[in-house]
């Protein structure tokens, strides 16, 4: 996946390779191994997303929330 499809901030940890087009995530968040992102997704500062968590298209993740292993988000999800 292109560098130009998807925004990491520099100062995000992001250890996935699977992050959906158009989607960002913002500074401070930790993002492991194992997760999926899809498009026009929206992680914002200090959230923490642990391995196999899945997050459907076009949700957007609030300031330091976290989500644990293995959790699913639905498309649409605020």
């Amino acid at each position: 996946m292109s560098a130009k499809e998807f925004f990491v901030h520099p100062n995000a940890i992001v250890a996935t390779e699977t992050i959906g087009k158009g989607s960002r995530v913002w500074a401070f968040s930790n993002v492991q191994k194992d997760v999926v992102i899809g498009e026009d997704c929206n992680i914002c500062d200090h959230c923490f997303v642990e391995s196999r968590v899945v997050i459907g298209h076009r949700v957007t993740v609030k300031n330091g929330v976290s989500l644990w292993d293995g959790m699913t988000i639905e498309d649409n999800v605020f």
